[in-house]
């Protein structure tokens, strides 16, 4: 599954992945002020969340024989956008990369 999210409001959301895997394309989106929030849970498969280089991302994502790879390359700005990572990756993977 592939997603490309464009909220100018963007306060989260939430995604169950079980033997599958699924891009979700942040680029086109602006978080609320107090930042947004994506929930995972992955089985057996794995995801890729591709955001804007100017955001600031905080990853809390429990993972059980399963990995999380964070590849961005950050860019500092003044006022940063901010994301929130939680959920579990079992046996799968998350990646986390710039546009």
């Amino acid at each position: 599954v592939s997603r490309q999210i464009s909220s100018k409001a963007l306060k989260g959301g939430m995604a169950r992945i079980v033997l599958g895997g699924s891009d979700i394309y942040l680029i086109d989106s602006e978080p609320v002020a107090e930042g947004a929030t994506i929930d995972l849970s992955i089985l057996l498969g794995g995801a890729k969340i591709i955001v804007p280089t100017d955001w600031n991302v905080i990853v809390e994502v429990s993972a059980i024989l399963g990995g999380v790879s964070d590849k961005r390359i950050r860019l500092s700005s003044g006022q940063q956008k901010t994301l929130r990572i939680t959920g579990t990756v079992t046996l799968g993977g998350l990646d986390i990369v710039n546009a």
